[in-house]
């Protein structure tokens, strides 16, 4: 089973960098929050660990702060590129 978590562990964070690599941050960051969920998920079926409302605010507040960042971020790219498609325009 270690072996196992190992290969997986290695092919994931492969996959991960190359995503990083082929797009923009800003689209893949959304994903990287999924793990929060997926470790939830896992924990409770494979452990029977129940999350407590602590640690469920808490990733709630993670979760909304890289989302708002994301949101934030692509605002501003769009503002950046709309000024530079003005720009040369003149």
């Amino acid at each position: 089973m270690l072996f196992l978590s190992g290969v997986a562990n290695s092919i994931g964070q492969y996959l991960w960098t190359r995503a990083l690599l082929m797009a923009p941050a800003t689209a893949v960051s959304p994903f990287y929050y999924l793990m929060l969920v997926w470790a939830l998920v896992i924990g409770f079926l494979v452990w029977g660990d129940v999350p407590t409302i602590g640690l469920l605010i808490g990733s709630c507040i993670v979760v909304g702060s890289g989302l708002f960042l994301l949101w934030r971020e692509t605002r501003q790219q769009a503002a950046v590129q709309s000024a530079s498609a003005v720009a040369e325009r003149r």
